[in-house]
């Protein structure tokens, strides 16, 4: 079983942000393992496996079972081995580490044991070094650019690489448009980046009283459905919000004002006022999540024999899957049933990744056409 530390690279996007959100969920159980989550595991499984066989590290990595392997999981593995084996290409003295633990305890002057991470792969070509993370998700697109987590581990990396003067910190996540992304910077602009890493650190660790802070980090945190802070923003939101509708919709009459009552959830849209609307649309996106995370929070409860007042804990039945694949379509085909859907072309996305966008637009460009296009409605910055 893997190693996990209280100031992961992973999470330090929460944990930079919100110093008192270690202590909140240092005790709180492991989230189960959901199907994106396993999905993820053994991607980076085959990537490991994959690049092993090409950088001397054969017999280190297992190879994933065949039943969990999919298509777009292959697709995703190649488009992230292809990354790195142009980097190699393009500097023959390149030596590639494949999932090294990487520790940055001294650059952040904690303790041993408390800062370290699993790199998918560094690559240290003379003075350079690539940190490349693959990320195989398609539900949130991460950027490069001033990439906490790849900025961890360049402190960890530059601890046994001295001699590095340029970072090239990248993230390939095949599955999101423009998915791969670089963000390069000199050794100076690092140590810049990351001054203030390590009094957070510290304040993290100490014992209670580290600062809870509120903001878009809250979406991952398992302690965002009772936490204070959070409950708070949400409240001063949803108080902001009140007044706004009451104001919008109060005439300027005092005998009238005190006749009226602020709109609830279930208006008809028609007959909200434009101001209403936009305060609607500006919030959206942060009430959803707050009623995400307290079902969440409440659904834990009661799994654990919490009740609420009116509420019910109700089971529902978990979707069929064939869980052996090879072995069930081997059973089919000895009935004489055609286990398989008929084939299917591939996503434009993926032949262009595979031709390159002026090759496909020679041989299928009269092919293509454009769907209606979609829009939505964003706040203004």
């Amino acid at each position: 079983m893997s190693r996990h530390a209280l100031l992961s690279p992973s999470a330090a996007h929460r944990w930079l942000n919100c110093p008192g959100s270690l202590s909140r969920c240092q005790n709180l159980p492991p989230e189960p393992s959901s199907p994106a989550a396993i999905e993820g595991t053994n991607a980076h499984a085959l990537a490991a496996f994959q690049l092993s066989l090409r950088h001397g590290y054969a017999g280190t990595f297992e190879k994933p079972a065949a039943d969990s392997v999919t298509p777009a999981m292959r697709d995703g593995v190649q488009a992230y081995v292809n990354f790195i084996e142009e980097i190699v290409r393009t500097h023959p003295d390149a030596q590639v580490s494949i999932e090294r633990e990487v520790d940055f305890h001294s650059a952040l002057g904690v303790s041993p044991g408390f800062a370290f991470g699993t790199c998918d792969c560094f690559i240290v070509a003379s003075r350079e070094a690539w940190i490349v993370d693959f990320k195989f998700g398609q539900g949130v697109p991460v950027r490069a650019f001033r990439n906490s987590q790849l900025m961890l581990y360049a402190l960890g990396v530059r601890d046994k690489h001295p001699s590095i003067k340029i970072w090239h910190l990248c993230i390939v996540q095949p599955r999101v448009p423009d998915g791969t992304s670089q963000f390069d910077i000199t050794n100076d602009e690092l140590n810049a980046l990351t001054a203030s890493y390590p009094d957070i650190a510290k304040r993290a660790l100490a014992d209670g009283g580290a600062e809870l802070c509120s903001g878009a980090w809250c979406r991952w945190c398992r302690s965002r459905g009772d936490c204070p802070a959070k409950l708070a923003a949400d409240d001063a939101m949803l108080d902001e919000a009140r007044r706004s509708l009451i104001a919008a919709t109060t005439p300027e009459s005092t005998s009238e004002r005190t006749q009226l009552t602020a709109p609830v959830p279930g208006t008809d849209p028609a007959l909200l006022t434009d101001e209403q609307v936009a305060l609607v649309i500006r919030n959206a996106t942060a009430w959803h999540e707050w009623l995400d995370a307290v079902t969440a929070h409440a659904l834990d409860a009661a799994k654990s024999g919490h009740q609420f007042p009116g509420l019910t804990l109700k089971e529902r039945k978990g979707r069929r899957s064939i869980a052996r694949p090879l072995e069930a379509a081997q059973a089919l085909q000895a009935a004489g049933v055609n286990p398989y859907q008929e084939p299917k072309l591939r996503t434009i996305t993926d032949l262009e990744k595979e031709l390159g966008k002026p090759r496909f637009e020679t041989l299928c460009g009269n092919c293509v056409e454009w769907g209606a296009p979609s829009y939505t409605l964003v706040p203004d910055k």
